[in-house]
């Protein structure tokens, strides 16, 4: 269950990469890898690996600050 919606947001944001972000340069240099939003082995290994990044916090008036 936890795969299966790891894999489900991980396709949101590759379809939107995919789709609007990516350069037609990048999309070239993918091209011959086969690679493309469809992740279907973040729900068969076995183990995924999830490393986050903590670019700001918020403080009392819910205003963008940087981290401690």
């Amino acid at each position: 269950m936890v795969k299966r919606h790891i894999r489900e947001r991980a396709e949101e944001v590759e379809r939107t990469f995919y789709a609007r972000r990516a350069s037609e340069a990048w999309l070239d240099a993918l091209a011959p890898l086969g690679t493309d939003a469809s992740k279907p082995f973040l729900e068969t290994a076995p183990y995924l690996i999830v490393v986050f990044a903590r670019r700001y916090d918020l403080d009392a008036k819910q205003e963008r600050i940087q981290p401690l």
